[in-house]
């Protein structure tokens, strides 16, 4: 599939642009206030004094509180598949997946841990991420499809988006989950992408016997 504007994450009308960054505005709130102050001692009003919006306003994007991680997934997804899309058209597919997952992961390690442990504690929370996570990782397989030449609704690249997707989520997890020794998320999620370059589904004789 050749890659083309229509492709490229982003776009659309300047009203659905606006709504799309007031979503944006209002994820990105929640989510600090969510790390100050808990995912239960964060109210709707607070998120919406955040971004200077009505608890009433709020309402019309998100439903709920919880609806709100949609949001959050969206945007990662929105900069992975931007950032992925930038990185040089030579380049090898997993060198340039590390390269933009480290772009969005920038900043902060704290704060990723914290959010980390925010969906571990939060059962409801991490069941609303999965979802949204679900429902947008489609965001990332068309760019991964258009790298190698895949048609993104084909199984490859639909496997390819899946496996990726949750190589990722679940480097984040277990490194959000471990004690804190100062080993960046990177190392993790680079030691989770490794995997993918290597047959997973060997036979038992094929696999070394783990260290003790």
């Amino acid at each position: 599939m050749a890659v083309t504007a229509a492709t490229r994450p982003g776009g659309g009308s300047l009203l659905a642009q606006r709504k799309e960054r007031t979503r944006k505005e209002l994820a990105e709130a929640a989510a600090r206030l969510f790390l100050e102050r808990g995912y239960d001692g964060t109210t709707v009003e607070e998120i919406a004094a955040a971004v200077d919006i009505s608890p009433r306003t709020f309402f019309r994007y998100f439903p709920t509180k919880g609806d709100i991680v949609v949001a959050l997934s969206r945007t990662t997804f929105e900069e992975l598949a931007s950032a992925l899309w930038e990185r040089p058209a030579r380049e090898p597919l997993a060198e340039a997946l590390a390269a933009a997952v480290e772009s969005v992961l920038a900043g902060d390690p704290a704060e990723v841990r914290a959010f980390e442990r925010l969906l571990a504690d939060n059962p409801g929370l991490r069941a609303a991420w999965f979802q949204a996570v679900h429902n947008d990782r489609q965001l990332l397989t068309t760019v991964l499809a258009a790298r190698v030449g895949l048609d993104p609704g084909g199984l490859r690249a639909r496997v390819m988006g899946i496996v990726v997707t949750s190589a990722i989520d679940t480097a984040l997890e277990v490194w959000g989950a471990a004690e804190d020794d100062g080993t960046p998320p990177m190392t993790v999620v680079r030691e989770a992408i490794a995997l993918l370059t290597t047959p997973l589904l060997r036979d038992a004789s094929d696999v070394p016997a783990p260290r003790r």
